[in-house]
C-alpha cells in the first residue's frame, strides 16, 4: 500500500508517461488534493509495484457503494506499469494486490477501465474478467 504523498514523491516521471500513453495530446493536471481527501475518507487506496526501491507502477482504486445494489464496488481509476516491467508477472501481481485490498475493504465487485484493445484488456480477460460496458469520450 502507498499513500498519496508517497506516490506523489515519485510520480512525476511515471504519471507523465502514463498520461502520454492513455491521453495523448492532453495536458495533465493531477488533482492531488482530491486524492488526499479520498484517501483520508477511505474512498481511495493505492497499491504500488516497487523494484529496487523505486515505484515502477501503481493502481489507484475507489471503493464505494454500488448505486444500484447493496454491493460494495471497487472501481479502478488508473493502473500503470513502467513498460520496462510489463513482461513477466508484475502486472498480474499488481492486479491481484489491488483485488486483495479491495476485498479487505469489503468490496464484492472489482471493476477496471482499460483502454480498448490494450494488452491490459487482454490480461483482464485471461484473469476471468468480462467486458461490461464501453466508455465513449470527447472534449466539450
Amino acid at each position: 500500500m502507498l499513500t498519496v504523498d508517497e506516490l506523489s514523491e515519485q510520480l512525476d516521471t511515471l504519471a507523465v508517461a502514463n498520461f502520454a500513453e492513455v491521453r495523448p495530446g492532453e495536458t495533465q493536471a493531477l488533482n492531488v488534493d482530491f486524492f488526499r481527501s479520498g484517501e483520508k475518507n477511505g474512498l481511495i487506496f493505492i497499491v504500488g509495484a516497487v523494484h529496487d526501491g523505486n515505484i515502477i507502477g501503481y493502481s489507484v482504486t475507489f471503493v464505494l457503494p454500488d448505486m444500484h445494489t447493496s454491493a460494495v464496488l471497487a472501481s479502478n481509476d488508473v493502473i500503470y506499469l513502467d513498460p520496462r516491467h510489463r513482461l513477466g508477472m508484475t502486472a498480474v501481481r499488481l492486479v491481484r494486490a489491488t483485488e486483495a485490498e479491495a476485498l479487505r475493504r469489503g468490496a464484492s465487485i472489482m471493476q477496471w477501465n482499460p483502454l480498448v484493445d490494450s494488452r491490459f484488456t487482454k490480461l483482464l480477460g485471461r484473469l476471468g474478467y468480462m467486458p461490461r460496458s464501453v466508455t465513449y469520450r470527447r472534449g466539450l
